[in-house]
């Protein structure tokens, strides 16, 4: 069933002066006067769109397919189905695992999270379509965490998702399901998506490949968004040809998503390469590994136990790309410190504003993709906020205050000094092919609790002061 789209009501006399104070522009008693006068012209405007929708909108894609899943011992579904390809291509035989921030028709989606009781989408985001059209085969939905605000696996609802190696213990997130599906083998490939290290966690957690494609490389509609600067979708699998496989149906241009228009040339150019390269021997790559992605402390810290291993492991691996026929070197790029503090004003205020208001998300960019996945999440975080994540909440509280506060002064500045970090690694790729680091050196291992009811600020804290994944991740997802 397609969903109504409700006009806005007549608003009283008491809720024009309330809003005029809370916005700072208090109405006398004349101009509410005029407004009331004026207000059933503008509202006559939004009931002849209500109209239009209802009478244009065709049928679901599809009808409500599918069923719970009947064992799952990692709680990594959602949802299990089987939905046949629309045509032969490129990922032919692939059994694919669909995040569930991600729009599957006749599908329910809940992003992780209680605050709604999960709603069929009524569309396939164009990342499922274009798996479709290349031969894969959806056969369910992935958990993630509330609203995909987390990297860890503990915030999932109703339970965490449990490392596919070690039970009981995190399998990253916020794409975790999508991690522990491909590494049990359950699926060839999965969907994430990652606005801060989301799809690229969980897979370094569960020893997979996730890959966290270039800004607007891939079509964001019909996924969940978080704050449209760093939004991004990706494949998961096992392997580098599953990624490249994937790639080639998932690479496309989708005019209704603002995220791609300016790069509608690069989109293309990426596409034709991709179809056309062979994964081929390392000879002649060259390899820069960043030394500030292997500093383990801050002034003042104690180093995380096993940080020191895995940096070394990462620095093991390396050489071994020199026996290949690559060229590796240690180089700084500076700037790399300070991208973790520059990331957080972007994420914090954008995703707050997307949270609980769509300011961020859908406003002044002309939006236009059908489905409404972002509507039905500040919709639900209006009326049932109070079963979000301790995380969900910090994110959608401090982000207003901040914003309110400051008045977006840092968002702005956090914008100007992510484009230093863009120029800085821009340069260091004018000689160099791959730059490296660790994902996930920066982690204390702990256990996950039995259930969001035990789930409080203290293990929450632990969890925050376990990651410091974001000396890493964060360069990466703001540069372009």
């Amino acid at each position: 069933m397609v969903s109504a789209v409700t006009p806005p009501g007549m608003p009283s006399k008491e809720e024009l002066l309330q809003m005029g104070t809370d916005l700072g522009m208090p109405l006398s008693e004349e101009e509410v006067e005029i407004v009331l006068a004026l207000l059933p012209g503008l509202i006559n405007s939004y009931e002849e769109i209500s109209l239009q929708h209802a009478a244009s909108t065709s049928s679901p894609v599809r009808a409500q397919t599918g069923m719970p899943p009947i064992e799952n011992p990692h709680h990594a579904w959602t949802w299990k189905c089987s939905i046949p390809p629309t045509s032969k291509g490129v990922l032919d035989g692939i059994k694919v695992a669909v995040k569930d921030n991600i729009a599957v028709a006749g599908l329910p989606m809940r992003a992780g999270s209680n605050i709604t009781d999960g709603w069929l989408a009524e569309s396939d985001a164009t990342v499922v379509t274009s798996l479709l059209e290349n031969g894969a085969e959806i056969v369910g939905k992935s958990q993630c965490e509330d609203l995909c605000i987390s990297g860890g696996s503990i915030t999932s609802q109703p339970f965490p998702v449990h490392n596919p190696v070690r039970r009981n213990y995190s399998a990253g997130g916020s794409s975790s399901g999508s991690a522990v599906l491909v590494a049990t083998g359950e699926v060839d490939l999965a969907l994430g998506a990652d606005q801060g290290g989301s799809i690229r966690i969980p897979a370094s957690l569960c020893g997979v490949i996730g890959l966290k494609a270039t800004f607007g490389a891939i079509p964001y509609t019909g996924v969940l968004g978080l704050e449209p600067s760093i939004d991004h979708v990706g494949p998961i699998a096992r392997d580098i040809e599953t990624i490249h496989q994937s790639l080639q149906a998932l690479v496309t241009f989708q005019e209704s998503d603002p995220r791609q228009r300016p790069f509608v040339n690069e989109i293309q150019g990426l596409k034709k390469v991709l179809s056309e390269t062979q994964l081929t021997p390392l000879a002649h790559l060259r390899v820069a590994l960043i030394s500030e992605g292997f500093e383990l402390t801050r002034e003042g810290e104690a180093e995380f136990p096993g940080s020191s291993a895995s940096a070394e492991l990462v620095m093991m691996q390396a050489q071994k790309l020199i026996s290949l026929g690559a060229t590796v070197d240690l180089i700084s790029i500076p700037e790399h410190r300070f991208a973790e503090h520059v990331y957080l004003p972007i994420l914090l205020e954008g995703g707050a504003l997307s949270l609980t208001s769509l300011k961020s998300t859908l406003f002044g960019q002309g939006y236009s993709a059908t489905g409404n996945v972002e509507s039905e999440i500040v919709r639900g975080l209006s009326s049932n906020g109070s079963a979000a994540s301790p995380l969900t909440k910090l994110i959608a509280i401090m982000g207003n205050i901040f914003f309110k506060e400051t008045h977006g002064d840092f968002y702005r500045l956090a914008n100007i000094l992510r484009k230093q970090i863009s120029d800085a690694y821009n340069k260091v790729f004018e000689n160099y092919d791959v730059l490296l680091c660790p994902t996930t050196a920066f982690i204390k291992i702990v256990a996950l609790p039995i259930s969001l009811v035990i789930l409080r600020f203290p293990y929450l804290r632990e969890r925050s002061m376990a990651y410091r994944s974001e000396q890493c991740l964060q360069p990466n997802t703001l540069t372009r």
